[in-house]
C-alpha cells in the first residue's frame, strides 16, 4: 500500500467546498488549498529548497500558512514556524517564508545571516502569492512517511508519516465548522487542523499567533 502523505490527507477528494477560513476574511475551498500548496511547493524548489531543508515562517496562523506549511511538505522540505529573530542563528534554514509586510527584524537578521526572505500570501481570490506574483507549476515531488514535516519550538523534527498518523486518530467525520482556538505554531494546533480538514470539515482559524517582530 501506497504512504499516504500530508498533501493526501488534505487534498484527497478535494471539491469546491469550504475548507478553512481565517481572521483576516481569506476563504479557501479544498480545490483552492490544494493548488496554493502545490504552487507555494513548486516555488520553494524553484529557490533551491532540498528535501531534508529547514524553511523558516513567520507567517501569522491563517490561510497563507496552512497552505505554505502544505506546500513546503509537498517540497519534501520541514515547516519551521519562527518566535523570534534569534532562532534564525540556530535553525539556519534554506529560506523565510513571511507576509508580505516583513518583519524588520527577521528582515535584518536574515540579510545578515544571508537567509533569502520570501513573501507568501493568498488573494481574495484563493491564489497563491508568492513574492507578489501568482505561481501556477506543479512542485513534481514525491514525498514519504520519512521525510521530516514539520520543526517543533523545541528544535525537533517530525516526520509527514508522524504527522498524518496523529492526524488520522483524531479526526472525526465531518461535521459542519469547527473552529480552531490552538495556535499553528504548536503541533497539537497544526495536528487539530489537519484533522479537520481530513475528516472535510470547515476549519475556522480563530488563534492569531504573533509573528515574530
Amino acid at each position: 500500500m501506497t504512504p499516504v502523505t500530508l498533501v493526501d490527507l488534505l487534498c484527497r477528494g478535494a471539491a469546491h467546498r469550504p475548507a478553512l477560513s481565517d481572521p483576516d476574511g481569506i476563504s479557501l475551498d479544498y480545490v483552492d488549498l490544494c493548488n496554493a500548496a502545490d504552487a507555494i511547493g513548486a516555488a520553494l524548489a524553484t529557490h533551491g529548497v532540498q528535501p531534508g531543508d529547514r524553511v523558516a515562517a513567520v507567517l501569522p496562523d491563517g490561510a497563507a500558512y496552512l497552505a505554505a506549511f502544505a506546500g513546503t511538505a509537498a517540497a519534501r522540505a520541514a515547516f519551521a514556524p519562527l518566535a523570534a529573530p534569534d532562532g534564525l542563528a540556530r535553525l539556519r534554514p534554506r529560506l523565510v517564508l513571511a507576509p508580505p509586510e516583513v518583519p524588520q527584524g527577521i528582515r535584518v537578521a536574515a540579510n545578515a545571516l544571508g537567509i533569502p526572505v520570501v513573501t507568501v500570501a493568498i488573494d481574495a481570490a484563493g491564489l497563491a502569492l508568492v513574492d507578489g506574483e501568482h505561481v501556477y507549476d506543479a512542485h513534481g515531488r514525491t514525498a514519504g512517511p520519512d521525510d521530516p514535516a514539520f520543526i517543533t519550538a523545541d528544535g525537533i523534527p517530525v516526520a509527514q508519516g508522524a504527522l498524518v498518523a496523529a492526524a488520522l486518530e483524531s479526526a472525526r467525520p465531518a461535521s459542519g465548522t469547527v473552529r480552531l482556538a490552538v495556535p499553528l505554531s504548536e503541533l497539537r494546533g497544526l495536528v487539530g487542523a489537519i484533522a479537520v480538514l481530513a475528516a472535510g470539515g470547515h476549519l475556522v482559524v480563530a488563534a492569531r499567533a504573533a509573528a515574530a517582530a
